[in-house]
């Protein structure tokens, strides 16, 4: 549960969907711990040229976040973070199931939200909490209920974090919801992000959902930004995977006729290759980086 360089970095484009933000209702699932100091993120605004609202010294507060201890001491609260986003401090809340992180609304994810909850925030983020709620179809329910109609909603979740969480994800999982409970697609990605430090803070790499079909590692761990607008309350549905729905409501499945003989030569010969372990690692590397967008965060 945290917003690193990275994801403040993709946040300040989401920003401008949002107009008149001091007025408007934040909740954070979670107190994010923000993995910067304000030195470095005001530095992070500044080079990509991003209109933030600088916080007096005495007014910045620290991290409350599982890891404030040691060096991470002097990392900025969220509260801070947000209202350098140009939010008001006393519209900035996070909801968790225990008040240790100082989460402002105490509730577990895992049980239906109460009704004084429904239709209250504007902008709702998950930077990496649902994945580690067991009930995770309470959980996103819930985000989608808080949503104001007009607000959005931000999930920056894990496709490839072992032992994190309880679950992992894709674009299919957030498309099919939001699709089926009120909301219009507004942005998505996969990022790729160093697993050393000193790497991470300096860039990222981004891929096309429909484009991204080998996971960069065993150097990066992937993460799924998307983002949803609702457009109308609805109540609560379940979705069926959309490529299942196609196919019900297409033709029977027909039989190959033999049409595709060069697509069978292709897979044959990728095949050949992926017997090897130099061959599978030389395809791999190939498949991640045809389409990765590199993102400089330090420039």
């Amino acid at each position: 549960m945290s917003i690193c360089s990275y994801l403040a970095n993709l946040l300040t484009e989401v920003l401008p969907l949002i107009d008149d933000r001091a007025r408007k209702q934040v909740l954070t699932m979670g107190v994010q711990t923000c993995k910067f100091d304000y030195p470095t993120i005001e530095k992070l605004f500044q080079r990509h040229s991003f209109s933030y609202n600088p916080v007096l010294p005495q007014q910045s507060e620290n991290t409350t976040g599982f890891f404030a201890d040691g060096k991470t001491r002097s990392y900025i609260h969220q509260r801070t973070f947000f209202e350098m986003l140009g939010f008001s401090r006393e519209n900035i809340r996070a909801i968790d199931a225990s008040s240790y992180e100082g989460a402002e609304i105490v509730h577990d994810l895992n049980q239906p939200i109460p009704d004084a909850l429904v239709q209250q925030f504007d902008l709702i983020l998950d930077a990496g909490t649902i994945e580690h709620v067991f009930s995770v179809k309470d959980a996103i329910v819930a985000m989608a209920q808080m949503c104001t109609v007009g607000g959005i909603v931000i999930h920056n979740s894990p496709v490839d974090c072992i032992n994190h969480g309880f679950v992992n994800f894709n674009w299919r999982f957030f498309n099919n919801f939001y699709l089926a409970n009120g909301f219009e697609f507004v942005m998505r990605k996969y990022v790729g992000i160093p697993r050393a430090e000193t790497m991470a803070s300096k860039y990222y790499l981004e891929f096309e959902p429909d484009a991204y079909t080998d996971a960069p590692g065993p150097y990066y761990d992937t993460y799924l930004f998307s983002v949803f607008r609702k457009v109308k309350h609805v109540l609560p549905a379940v979705p069926q995977q959309e490529n299942f729905v196609n196919a019900w409501q297409s033709r029977p499945k027909q039989a190959h006729n033999g049409s595709e003989a060069w697509w069978g030569m292709r897979r044959g010969a990728v095949a050949l290759l992926e017997k090897s372990y130099l061959g599978s690692s030389m395809l791999h590397a190939f498949r991640t980086m045809k389409y990765a967008r590199k993102t400089n965060l330090q420039g």
